[in-house]
């Protein structure tokens, strides 16, 4: 029954998302304190794409990529103290992504191997929840720059934010990450002003 159901997946919130999207046909709605509009319209910056604003201090630049059937999606981001981030740019970039031949994942290569703000790229995440296995060749293609990445709702009992998982057959580690308690993190920065630390 429904309500068995129910009782046996309340504890885990992917199971319970599930549910709730897949028997009670309704969307999941996150937990934790959504930012207020006005507060992130408060930290809103007037700069240009590929540029950072003049009074931004930098550290390093990352780059985030989830993969979909026909393109690859990435967004380049300078961080700096506090957790302070700042968008330089946002690509979207077509092709097969199933051939790592194809222009989608030599696009991606580009972006990773490119200047961003006159900095290079300290690492790079790309989802590997969708063509798994072309990541992972992707990610072994590099040094150490690229990291497979997979979002999971629980971590194993140790493992608060992340979790590096050695992947049978692949250099690379795939960094696992607790998508759940990042949420709820990000969440708790973006509802302080732009003036607060932590």
């Amino acid at each position: 029954s429904g309500v068995q159901e129910f009782l046996e997946k309340k504890e885990s919130p992917g199971e319970l998302r599930t549910f709730i999207n897949t028997f009670l046909g309704e969307p999941w709605v996150e937990q934790g304190e959504k930012p207020r509009i006005e507060t992130l319209l408060s930290r809103e910056r007037d700069y240009h794409i590929g540029t950072l604003p003049d009074n931004a201090e930098p550290l390093f630049v990352t780059i985030g990529a989830d993969v979909q059937i026909d393109r690859i999606e990435c967004e380049v981001v300078a961080w700096g103290r506090h957790m302070e981030s700042w968008s330089i740019n946002y690509y979207v970039i077509p092709g097969d992504t199933e051939d790592l031949d194809s222009e989608a994942w030599q696009g991606l290569s580009e972006v990773i191997q490119g200047e961003h703000a006159g900095m290079g790229v300290y690492l790079a995440g790309v989802d590997a929840g969708y063509r798994t296995d072309v990541v992972y060749q992707f990610a072994d293609s590099f040094e150490k720059i690229v990291q497979p990445v997979m979002g999971y709702d629980e971590l194993e009992k140790g493992a608060r934010y992340i979790k590096p998982t050695e992947v049978k057959g692949a250099m690379s580690y795939r960094i696992d990450i607790n998508t759940d308690l990042l949420k709820q993190t990000v969440y708790r920065y973006l509802n302080k002003t732009k003036y607060e630390d932590g």
